[in-house]
């Protein structure tokens, strides 16, 4: 499970990465991924935004499930958020959004 290494950037934030990409967007595609998702609330750094994404891209690539992925995305986040962390439809969002935007 790909996030279990993860922790969380704040209070409704996304995951921070250890191996993230450049701190800005280098494509159009990026830079719309970090626009969709600030959309949803999600608050934390372009630079995470993005290592998240590609997290989401290499799970599924690596076969787990969209569903299995926004759950554990999902879990991780309340588990160091509490009740200020993503809510299930969020995590599915982003999950989606990555496949549309980067994978």
């Amino acid at each position: 499970m790909f996030l279990r290494t993860i922790t969380v950037a704040s209070a409704v934030g996304l995951a921070v990465m250890p191996a993230a990409p450049a701190a800005h967007a280098d494509t159009a595609n990026e830079s719309r991924y970090i626009s969709d998702i600030q959309a949803l609330g999600v608050i934390t750094s372009p630079r995470a935004i993005l290592a998240d994404g590609y997290r989401v891209c290499d799970a599924l690539n690596d076969g787990d499930s969209p569903t299995a992925v926004a759950g554990e995305m999902y879990a991780n986040s309340q588990e160091f958020n509490g009740s200020r962390g993503l809510t299930l439809e969020v995590a599915k969002a982003i999950v989606r959004t990555a496949v549309e935007d980067l994978c």
